[in-house]
């Protein structure tokens, strides 16, 4: 199955919890949405060209409103403030020609219509659910959804696009999916569900080979279902890596835990 399967079978199987909150900003149902993840399109619409998709993507990105001028200098950056204005004039037009009331707009400003939504807004609001601080946390994921929310914190973000404003918002989604999955993975070690947590947090080591952070939660999650192996292999695959592509140590954290395990 395809990455954009997946997220949809994902979001099928999530149903409408509680993070899906259809009158917050951003939600949309499956008759009208454009999708970012892992690349675009626009369920519901015309098929509206490769500038008009960036366009879309570039208001979806920056939470559904943008000034005219800050969408013509990042979409045509190498063009002067005129011709980019011109070019902008045209993409609105084809848009609004194609699938009409998708983008409302003043001379100034432009905005998505709010009968549109984004899987990657709900995405991102899934994924600050699991971030929030422990004591402003409001849901706790139930067990058999688990598998649908890794699916969704596994997809990356408008995968085929090289645009320098893409390629930060990809950063940034793989920034909060990362800390996402960690926060779950420590939640189901803490709920004695480790094997959740071990699926969960694998995933995000996957996605960082280096990132120490996610190597604990993995470890503590071997260590929880007394598999202490596999902690230890976890642990050397970790070091042995760490020293092989940047000459550094794991960090006292690391070690700290680990002696906390085995002893010094």
């Amino acid at each position: 199955m395809s990455q954009r399967g997946l997220v949809e079978e994902a979001f099928s199987t999530l149903g409408s919890p509680d993070w899906a909150d259809p009158s917050a900003e951003g939600w949309a149902d499956t008759q009208s949405k454009i999708c970012l993840m892992p690349t675009f399109d626009l369920i519901g619409g015309s098929a509206i060209g490769s500038t008009g998709s960036r366009l879309l993507a570039l208001l979806v990105l920056e939470h559904g409103r943008l000034s005219r001028g800050m969408a013509a200098s990042t979409l045509w950056p190498g063009t002067s403030d005129k011709r980019a204005s011109a070019n902008l004039r045209t993409t609105l037009w084809r848009i609004n020609s194609a699938s009409p009331r998708l983008i409302d707009g003043n001379t100034s400003s432009l905005e998505l219509a709010p009968n549109w939504g984004s899987d990657l807004n709900e995405a991102q609001r899934l994924a600050r659910l699991l971030t929030a601080p422990a004591d402003l946390q409001t849901w706790v994921p139930p067990a058999e959804e688990v598998p649908s929310i890794v699916a969704t914190l596994s997809t990356d973000l408008l995968t085929d696009w090289y645009d320098d404003w893409a390629l930060d918002h990809r950063e940034r989604w793989r920034q909060l999916r990362l800390h996402a999955l960690e926060s779950l993975g420590s939640q189901l070690i803490q709920r004695n569900s480790s094997a959740l947590a071990i699926e969960a947090v694998g995933v995000a080591v996957s996605i960082e080979p280096l990132r120490e952070s996610a190597h604990r939660v993995l470890i503590s999650a071997h260590l929880s279902d007394g598999n202490l192996s596999e902690a230890l292999q976890v642990h050397r695959r970790y070091r042995d890596r760490l020293h092989r592509e940047l000459g550094v140590e794991p960090s006292p954290h690391m070690t700290a835990l680990m002696a906390e395990a085995f002893g010094p």
